[in-house]
């Protein structure tokens, strides 16, 4: 109490103090802060700007910070023995050199000799009266001032004006005489609200159509009124037998939600269409405990005005129970209709158990999946729909230190058996792990965890050495192709690192799997850790395990630990017909900036092709792709070129002899009649050229969309490719009109013979006509391809089999990982071994970085042929070198409709490239579907024919629709997630962040390319309550995550729960990594509560994988937003802990901003009262303790002054 006693006095003497501060703003404290790191161990978080350099690598990097300026220097060398940085080579190290004012903000960013022609990268900063950084600029390069200097020119000339600056000046040059784009204003602004919340009201991007008041994004904020923002309220209910469903509670109070309006680029100029003002905006409803409750967006459907609601429903714990998405119509919901029909059809529901993980799930249109825990959380056994017909369970075991070992399937004697039993028995057992040891079969005891046996064993990994019931016949040998030579043997310092793996092949109709079935990979380390030799057997042929065909992979690293060659040794033991051995080796060359400039192949004694070279123009955009030389660069078969709008968007695409030509636009299409601008990154047209083919010339499209972004007319020239289609309200295509050879007026059918609405397409009928109909199993697979062919699937739901009258028309066999191993169909026999393919036995090719190396069975040489492919990654065109002229011969030309449907009659010079659309391989006895890995799409229909195996990320979708229903501007590379030229896309970017980081983990570090079962794996690690998704060598993605906060404010250690994502399904469960930062989460322990609930996680939101800290998270909290900007500027001071806070005087300015910033929160009156004691808690307790040493610094600074 006497805390709150000694107030007053405090207050006084904070007050003398805020003035001294106000009279002494923020001096600079030192000059400047070296970094050198020796290696690289991380990716630049500016990209863009790692660009090729076109002079001499060799020149010094020769750098001159300016030192009357506050700066820190970070050096990461490129090659060893770099003795002094003053006299290194541009190409031996990269330099960064940061400025920062007096208040310990970055002003401005140098690459030093970055750019292609040796000129630094340089970024400016502003900041408004409020320390906002309301303008944000593009960067550019400056070649005038000595290297790495500070550009006092930056953004304004010697009078003071911005448009005679050299930044302005660098993107208004004559664009003949640049390699980049003109941007007409080449900054973007941000506009905040008149208030202490400081909340983002517009936001602008570069470009004169997307600044501040023309078409940029804006942002409203409210709470429901009952009126123009109301939300149905949902709640749990819990019967005497524990089962849960969903309650209706009526509306919320007024006032009850905060309300959020994202307004899109196009949501100004889609006003004519909507009197409402809805079209292009998103509501996003939250409580007063920062659950997501809501998700509101809107669609003008053929004259229809529709509002799409997505509601999420939590427990009393705030477990995530139930999400009822648009289809569901919870606006409207109606007492009598069939509840429970539309929650297993549409809906999304969640059972927990005690401890509040999650333990069921069903997803629409699906049975079912179980989850069972063992007593360290982690998953040991998940059951679903199709495996429970079966009694069949899918069981997980770990070692002690929680990495995968075993997985397999079960059946408990093919009895039944409940995930309550199941539980009892997995908890009975005292031991929650196994144990290596070489006398059991596998290697590792199986009785310490239940059950004790498994009816077919999937996959097994080994950790840490060698030592495993095997004699393996691959030992490590040096090759003597890789430079410099490798390690004359590999290191024992394998500790943590995977080893050995086996993995089965699933070639059963009922996943019978033979125990010695497994395919073995071993791997082998440098005394860095990094992979240097892998033996992979291969199973080609597809009759049983041979111990001749393997593939031995070895590598070679630069200083940066980029592979710099990789050498292939691929064994076959199997077809007399083809060669025994083929070696493939690749090398590759980088740019001074880590970039990949070149990338040669050599197969066997051929020549050494350079596959391609890459330029990049001054601002680091891909300026250029050379493809096949065989002079190393001195000529090139083919040569193709890019450019960009103002916002980055590709422009164009040109090739020589006209091969094929791409223009898109987006917010400027040629003028014409359906023509409608887009600036939200939407394509309005596309033009392209071919020279060959039935339809060579000049091609055009004119894509119009509805108000959610899905595709609703394609216009082609000559109407020869017209597509038109209409949508339900989870996006379910209802109806689709073709034009051209492969004309059709479909419609589809959604609802069941029960007359129950769902996902699942039942039938289609092409002008009124049964055109094909369809039935599901218990996983939601469709189980024909809509007309006489039944579809099997294995258990990763990947096609195993084609019947048809009974008879096996095609077969499919699969590891155990998902790797697409064998197709045996009406074509013969494809073989599949890591991108080398057999037909019929006999090789047929190899695929390359840029096509592919077709085998001659003549003279067994190989000719390189190249795809040409669009935005999306389609193949339009292939070539390869004429054999008479000795130039670009095109030798297959495709097109197609913008769902994919090929079109019929292209151009093909006995090619038969089936890697097509998107660049997947083409199914010729699946009706034409495409293989993406994950599942198979079908561009028939415009829709996937089994659920999206991630739908929870997209829960206001149907999980069959195909890249957001816009193929133009999406595509999904795995089957798994939609995907733009600039990134991946879902609701939260958090998660599709982890996904991919794990991918580049994978292949960059393990050097594994993950299969579909490990995608998966990971995804179900993850999405467990507090989960975190396995990589392949059994380690966590982050290993702190799930570790104590260490973050102690007096001495005390805390655990606190991110709350951040809004569903408890996906990593919601974030530990401390930053165990010395300064962070509110203590502070909210420590204060008896009185800080209430609080999101803000610290700077860990969440770590990058670099090691460096995010910041990616921007509460919405003003109290949170105070945090971060202090956090923020302590990691610019390079200021860390409670010895920073306490002692360190050039944290001054920043304590004292942050007690500012909520002390004018506490005397707020529009503030809750909640956030107003929190600005005082916080505020006048960091003032307290920042106090002490400012009286010190500024009683000093009055002596020294006297």
């Amino acid at each position: 109490m006497k805390k709150y006693l000694s107030l007053p006095v405090f207050q006084f003497t904070f007050i003398i103090f805020f003035l001294l501060f106000l009279l002494f703003p923020g001096a600079g404290y030192g000059q400047y802060l070296e970094l050198s790191k020796p290696t690289v161990g991380e990716y630049s978080s500016n990209k863009s700007f790692q660009v090729s350099l076109t002079r001499d690598l060799n020149e010094e990097l020769g750098s001159a910070p300016t030192k009357s300026q506050n700066y820190v220097i970070t050096n990461i060398f490129r090659k060893p023995a770099v003795l002094s940085v003053d006299k290194a080579k541009v190409s031996e190290v990269s330099q960064e050199i940061q400025y920062f004012d007096g208040l310990g903000r970055p002003i401005q960013t140098i690459q030093t000799k970055a750019s292609p022609f040796g000129r630094d990268i340089v970024q400016p900063f502003t900041y408004d009266a409020l320390g906002r950084e309301a303008t944000k600029y593009l960067p550019y390069t400056d070649g005038t001032a000595a290297a790495g200097s500070y550009r006092s020119n930056a953004l304004a000339d010697t009078g003071g004006v911005y448009t005679g600056s050299a930044q302005y000046l660098f993107y208004h040059q004559n664009w003949e005489t640049i390699n980049y784009s003109s941007v007409s204003i080449p900054s973007a602004s941000t506009a905040f609200e008149p208030s202490p919340l400081n909340r983002v009201v517009e936001q602008g991007a570069p470009g004169r159509d997307w600044q501040l008041r023309s078409c940029s994004k804006r942002f409203d904020y409210a709470t429901n009124d009952g009126t123009s923002y109301t939300a149905r309220r949902f709640g749990v209910s819990i019967d005497a037998n524990g089962q849960r469903s969903p309650i209706d509670l009526g509306n919320y109070g007024a006032g009850q939600l905060y309300v959020t309006i994202s307004k899109n680029e196009n949501w100004l100029v889609s006003q004519g269409q909507d009197v409402n003002r809805k079209l292009n905006t998103t509501e996003e409803y939250k409580d007063q405990e920062e659950h997501v409750v809501l998700k509101r967006t809107y669609n003008n459907n053929n004259g229809v005005f529709e509002t799409l609601s997505t509601y999420y429903v939590y427990d009393d714990f705030g477990n995530l129970c139930y999400v009822l998405p648009p289809g569901a119509n919870a606006d409207n919901a109606v007492s009598g209709q069939n509840n429970q029909a539309i929650l297993n059809n549409l809906c999304y529901q969640y059972g927990y158990d005690e401890r509040n993980r999650q333990v069921s799930k069903q997803l629409p249109g699906k049975g079912v999946e179980y989850l069972v825990y063992n007593a360290l959380d982690q998953v040991v056994a998940t059951q679903d729909g199709n495996q429970r017909s079966n009694n069949q369970w899918m069981i997980t075991k770990y070692d002690a230190l929680g990495r995968v070992i075993m997985t397999g399937s079960w059946s408990n004697g093919n009895t039944a058996i409940s995930p309550q039993s199941l539980k009892a028995l997995v908890y009975a057992q005292s031991i929650n792990w196994e144990n290596k040891d070489n006398t059991q079969g596998y290697g590792y005891t199986m009785t310490n965890t239940y059950p004790h046996t498994l009816d077919n064993v999937l996959t097994v990994n080994y950790y840490d050495n060698y030592s495993t019931p095997y004699t393996s016949p691959y030992n490590y040998a040096v090759n003597s192709q890789i430079i410099p030579a490798m390690p004359a043997a590999a290191s024992t310092m394998t500790q943590g690192l995977l080893t050995m793996s086996l993995t089965a092949v699933l070639n059963g109709i009922n996943n019978n799997i033979s125990p010695g079935n497994m395919l073995g990979t071993v791997y082998y380390y440098d005394d860095q850790g990094r992979a240097i030799q892998s033996y992979e057997m291969h199973y080609l042929g597809g009759k049983s395990i041979n111990a001749g065909n393997y593939d031995q992979i070895s590598h070679s690293y630069d200083f940066t630990n980029a592979i710099t060659q990789t050498v292939r040794v691929h064994h076959n033991a199997t077809n007399s017909s083809s060669p025994a051995v083929i070696t493939i080796a690749n090398s590759y060359v980088y740019d001074h900036m880590g970039r990949k400039r070149q990338t040669f192949e050599q197969i066997n004694e051929g020549t050494n092709v350079l596959l391609s070279q890459n330029d990049y123009n001054e601002v680091g955009q891909e300026l250029n792709k050379h493809l096949h030389s065989v002079d190393n660069g001195a000529s090139f078969l083919q040569n193709i070129s890019y450019t960009y709008n103002e916002r980055g968007w590709l422009s164009t695409l040109g090739t020589d002899g006209f091969l094929l030509n791409l223009s898109l636009n987006y917010n400027a299409p040629a003028p014409g009649t359906g023509r409608t601008p887009q600036w939200n990154g939407n394509i309005s047209q596309m033009g392209y050229g071919v020279n060959k083919g039935i339809d060579k010339g000049t091609h055009e499209f004119i894509y119009n969309y509805d108000g959610l972004n899905r595709l609703t007319k394609a216009q082609s020239t000559d109407s020869l490719l017209d597509e038109s289609l209409n949508y339900d309200q989870m996006g379910n295509i209802t109806s689709l009109i073709r034009g051209g050879t492969s004309a059709a007026n479909l419609a589809y059918t959604y609802t069941d013979v029960n007359g129950n609405y769902s996902n699942q397409l039942q039938k289609v009928t092409n002008n009124n006509a049964v055109f094909r109909s369809y039935g599901y199993d218990s996983n939601g697979n469709a189980t024909s391809d809509g007309g006489t062919q039944t579809i099997n699937y294995n258990l990763l739901n990947l096609p195993q089999s084609i019947v048809q009258g009974g008879i096996t028309k095609a077969s499919y066999i699969y590891s155990a990982a998902g790797n697409k191993l064998r197709n045996t169909g009406s074509d013969g026999s494809w073989d599949y071994v890591n991108g080398i393919v057999y037909q019929n036995g006999v090789i047929s090719f190899i695929q390359t970085e840029e096509g592919r190396a077709s085998y001659n069975v003549q003279n067994g040489t190989y000719n390189y042929e190249y795809n040409l492919k669009d935005h999306l990654g389609n193949t339009r065109v292939s070539f390869d070198k004429d054999p008479t002229t000795g130039k670009a011969r095109v030798i297959q030309e495709d097109e197609y409709y913008s769902f994919g449907l090929r079109k019929i009659g292209g151009y093909d010079f006995a090619s038969n490239n089936r890697y097509l659309y998107n660049g997947k391989e083409i199914q010729t006895d699946l009706a034409n579907q495409y293989d993406y890995g994950a599942r198979f799409y079908d561009p028939v229909i415009g829709r996937w024919n089994v659920p999206d195996m991630i739908a929870e990320l997209t829960p206001n979708l149907t999980p069959f629709r195909y890249c957001f229903n816009n193929p133009v501007n999406f595509t999904d590379p795995f089957g798994l997630w939609e995907r733009t030229d600039n990134g991946y896309s879902t609701d939260r970017k958090e998660d599709i962040e982890r996904f991919f980081d794990m991918m580049q983990i994978e292949k960059h570090s393990l050097k594994n390319n993950p299969s579909m079962s490990q995608m998966s794996s990971f995804i179900d690690g993850e999405m467990k309550t507090g989960g975190l998704g396995s990589l392949s060598d059994g380690s966590k993605l982050a290993k702190g995550f799930s570790i104590s906060s260490q973050k102690d404010f007096f001495g005390a250690n805390h655990y606190v729960t991110d709350k951040k994502s809004y569903s408890n399904f996906w990593h919601s469960v974030q530990g401390d990594l930053t165990p010395e930062a300064l962070d509110l989460r203590t502070l909210n322990k420590q204060w008896g509560g009185y800080l209430g609930k609080l999101s803000y996680p610290g700077a860990d939101n969440p770590k990058k994988y670099n090691g460096q800290d995010d910041y990616s998270y921007n509460p919405s909290n003003p109290i949170e937003q105070g945090g971060r900007n202090h956090d923020l500027e302590y990691k610019a001071l390079g200021i860390n802990g409670l010895d920073g806070l306490f002692n360190d005087k050039r944290a001054i300015p920043a304590d004292w901003r942050f007690v500012r910033h909520n002390i004018g929160i506490a005397i707020n009156p529009a503030m809750s009262p909640l956030q107003r004691i929190q600005g005082v808690i916080l505020g006048y307790g960091l003032g307290g303790l920042a106090l002490p040493k400012t009286i010190g610094y500024y009683t000093s600074k009055m002596v020294d002054s006297l």
